[in-house]
């Protein structure tokens, strides 16, 4: 009984961490995530915006922002951390991951 409980704890743990390599955002590579779907922004609060930055700092120049409630956005280049590109109106620019998720 004991070593069955034990192979499922590793079991959980070892699709949970598959799982995480999987996810879309985890990648570090958007070109991977071509196909990966849609996202939306969370984590703004509804007077706020996300910023959408020239390249994958905050440290970078404001080139626009997203609502907060923002939809239908899709990654569009590299990632670098936590940043990754979008098209925004016909340019890429950086958004950071930490307030996207799937739609």
């Amino acid at each position: 009984m004991t070593t069955r409980r034990i192979l499922l704890g590793t079991l959980a743990i070892a699709a949970t961490a598959v799982t995480l390599q999987l996810s879309p955002l985890s990648t570090g590579s958007a070109e991977a995530c071509a196909f990966c779907g849609k996202y939306q922004v969370i984590g703004v609060e509804s007077w706020d915006v996300l910023n959408v930055r020239s390249g994958p700092s905050a440290s970078h120049q404001k080139v626009g922002a997203l609502p907060f409630n923002g939809r239908n956005i899709r990654l569009a280049g590299d990632c670098s951390g936590k940043w990754c590109t979008i098209k925004f109106f016909g340019t890429s620019a950086w958004v950071n991951t930490d307030f996207l998720t799937p739609q």
